[in-house]
């Protein structure tokens, strides 16, 4: 019977054994020796054998389980444990047997299997470590993205608003200090109170995400777009398939392809001095393209520093494996390009 099987054991890698119950001895294939070792065969009772050489932390469970496959109507049993070697080391094994029972179903023989798995089970747990440092690494990022938007937020409400409203307190104490003043004083108090209240507006625009299942990417942005015309004198161009978007794309993505525009226009308005925005989504499946161009006095794109904005939008890119590219020199405008594959 074992040479029979002897062939295919070789290609797996497997070793099989008869366990003759009676007598308390067992015959093994060449495959199966490698595990136990040539002194397994000269054992009379081949069971105390192996019993002594599965891990001490492993032999209770091993031995209660297959203690279930000699109960009535029960002939299988499949299990992994640790094995000591004839080298005195541990290899994990993955070890299948079946109980031939006579007509009473009293086990007489065992027919067993039992294969070295400790490479798959190293590999696996590596796979698993590694997977782990990735999910670490992600949410490390995450974090950072979340401190950077933070710390953008507070510069913008103390660059802008706080200042504002810092000088409104001052034409207020003005307004007593000199009546003589007073009707221009509460003009321009009025003025940056206004200006304060569109500037809060347009902080809290950008700080709410859309809902994409209320409106696609392609309405999202084009509110974006609508709400910085109104304070921003600039000629917008968006090309994007919507159906394209929502056949491809889930909400977790399409919030990042938003927040990528978002970021890049907010550089646009603070730095370009552009007149024309041209905004670009491609699907060419699995590959997603987003590229935003202006006319703005542009830059030496190997001198860029990363700013906030910029690392935010790599950020972003990093939790889908994307990349990003400048492309600018002065006087010629500025290409943010983006890609990330779809999985």
């Amino acid at each position: 019977m074992l040479k029979k099987y002897q062939a295919v054991m070789n290609a797996t890698k497997e070793g099989i054994y008869e366990y003759d119950i009676k007598t308390e001895t067992a015959k093994l294939s060449d495959n199966i020796k490698e595990l136990l070792g040539e002194e397994a065969t000269m054992k009379e009772n081949g069971l105390e054998y192996w019993t002594k050489h599965i891990h001490p932390e492993d032999r209770e469970r091993i031995l209660e389980e297959i203690k279930k496959a000699y109960l009535p109507g029960q002939n299988f049993w499949q299990g992994e444990y640790r094995l000591l070697t004839p080298k005195k080391n541990y290899k994990e094994v993955l070890h299948r047997i079946y109980i031939l029972k006579d007509k009473e179903q009293k086990p007489y023989s065992i027919i067993g299997a039992m294969q070295d798995i400790s490479e798959q089970r190293q590999l696996q747990r590596e796979y698993h470590i590694q997977q782990l440092k990735n999910k670490t690494e992600i949410t490390r990022n995450i974090i950072k993205a979340e401190e950077r938007e933070r710390n953008r937020w507070a510069e913008e409400l103390h660059d802008n608003i706080a200042q504002m409203l810092g000088v409104v307190r001052l034409y207020v104490g003005m307004i007593t200090s000199q009546p003589e003043n007073e009707k221009e004083m509460i003009q321009k108090t009025t003025e940056l109170v206004e200006q304060s209240i569109k500037e809060i507006r347009q902080l809290s625009a950008n700080l709410k995400p859309p809902v994409f299942e209320e409106e696609g990417l392609k309405a999202a942005i084009q509110n974006l777009l609508a709400n910085i015309g109104r304070v921003k004198e600039l000629q917008f161009s968006l090309q994007v398939d919507d159906e394209a978007c929502n056949q491809y794309l889930n909400d977790e993505q399409k919030l990042m392809i938003y927040r990528i525009v978002q970021e890049q226009l907010n550089n646009i308005i603070k730095y370009a001095d552009a007149q024309n925005v041209l905004i670009q989504i491609e699907i060419d499946y699995p590959r997603v393209i987003v590229s935003i161009k202006d006319d703005g006095v542009g830059f030496e794109a190997d001198k860029l520093e990363s700013g906030i904005g910029l690392k935010n939008i790599r950020g972003r890119l990093n939790l889908f494996n994307g990349n990003l590219e400048v492309i600018s020199a002065p006087g010629k405008g500025c290409e943010l390009r983006s890609e990330f594959w779809l999985s």
